[in-house]
């Protein structure tokens, strides 16, 4: 038997924030971006070029060092060290935003963040979703999206993006809602009203 969900009535919830929900939202949003591929694309181009460049640099240097036929100028080879090094740091950190080594780095910065506002992560958040908005509340302050300013939406196992404004992302974590039917209706209300389907992503 089909749940009758009524498109009038508002979804409420509420929920607290996790570190781990924050976690997930940050890595996430950034694989939502429209230019992550893109993005990812040029990295692996840059590193391609830099290795190359490294390579090829590296017998360059040593013949201009070590060749009897002629002895490089000081300031020649002050140049040449230079430019050794910057192309291997160039090399190295192109390397790093590539394979993802800056992500511990990134977990690190935002658990300190977690830590620094954890009296507001934690405290209670009342989530109200109807045909106009959805809103995210605290007593002293309100995030209110009318359905026009949401761009993108996501599912994910734990939760739901909200992507709106200049690729803003809202988490809501699916513990707020009650109850299955009350996260029904929520998908509906938000295709409905953002004339989006909910993308899922993992």
């Amino acid at each position: 038997m089909t749940e009758h969900i009524d498109p009038l009535k508002p979804i409420t919830g509420s929920f607290s924030y996790r570190l781990e929900d924050i976690l997930k939202a940050t890595f996430l949003c950034r694989k939502t971006k429209p230019n992550y591929k893109a993005q990812s694309a040029v990295n692996i181009a840059v590193v391609a070029f830099m290795v190359l460049s490294f390579c090829s640099f590296v017998p360059v240097y040593g013949v201009t060092l070590l060749s009897g036929l002629r002895t490089p100028s000081p300031a020649f080879t002050q140049l040449l060290r230079i430019g050794f090094v910057v192309l291997l740091f160039l090399a190295v950190v192109a390397i790093f935003s590539v394979i993802g080594l800056f992500a511990p780095f990134t977990r690190l910065q935002i658990r300190r963040n977690y830590q620094a506002n954890r009296q507001n992560y934690e405290r209670e958040h009342e989530l109200v979703v109807d045909t106009q908005a959805l809103s995210v509340n605290l007593p002293d302050w309100k995030t209110s999206l009318g359905w026009s300013q949401i761009e993108r939406l996501y599912e994910y196992p734990d939760g739901f993006l909200v992507i709106y404004g200049n690729d803003q992302c809202l988490v809501i974590p699916k513990r707020a809602f009650p109850d299955e039917e009350a996260m029904t209706g929520f998908r509906s209300l938000a295709q409905e009203g953002a004339g989006k389907e909910i993308t899922p992503i993992q």
